[in-house]
């Protein structure tokens, strides 16, 4: 669970903080404008982290809600029983798994506190279980799930009322034999 990163994950981790230095909005004094980095506290997302950080000139906070969860969150949910039919579920999704979304909405609300304290984007080093899950909250559905890719970059802006996903799965600074999930 707790593993550091393999050498191709070390790979995709330097690509991503390659990219992110030179390929977004700077602010005057040449820096990338991320408020805040915070990361899980395992291992292979704090290696990352570190990776990032020294692209954006910043420090990473660890923030322990954006840790994975210690179980396949798909399998925590319960199944459609029709496709067409988004709520013909068998049963409620597991107790681990509402116990695992309370922790993916406190790992949010974290991260939108530092958005409104600083102004500024916030980035979290996090796994796809966390990612997952929120973004099941915030569309208030588990009856679909997404795929992510390692070291891809999922984006979120708030804008006339609504999140709005701006970026999924963006992994355009990953050559393609480096696309793995």
């Amino acid at each position: 669970m707790d593993s550091e990163l393999s050498d191709l994950g070390v790979q995709q981790s330097e690509l991503l903080a390659s990219w992110l230095a030179g390929h977004h909005a700077l602010d005057a004094s040449g820096a990338l404008r991320i408020g805040r980095l915070y990361a899980s506290p395992l291992r292979r997302a704090m290696q990352t982290a570190e990776l990032l950080a020294g692209a954006l000139g910043l420090t990473a906070q660890v923030e322990p809600a954006l840790a994975e969860a210690p179980f396949r969150v798909a399998g925590e949910l319960s199944p459609l029983t029709d496709p067409l039919d988004l709520d013909s579920v068998l049963a409620a999704p597991s107790s681990r798994y509402l116990s695992y979304a309370q922790q993916a909405r406190a790992a949010f609300a974290t991260l939108v506190d530092a958005c409104r304290s600083t102004d500024q984007p916030v980035m979290a080093v996090t796994h796809g279980g966390l990612i997952k899950t929120l973004l099941g909250e915030l569309l208030r559905t588990d009856a679909g799930f997404f795929t992510l890719y390692n070291a891809c970059l999922s984006c979120l802006s708030w804008d006339d009322d609504r999140w709005r996903i701006t970026g999924l799965n963006l992994w355009e600074h990953l050559p393609a034999e480096l696309r793995t999930h």
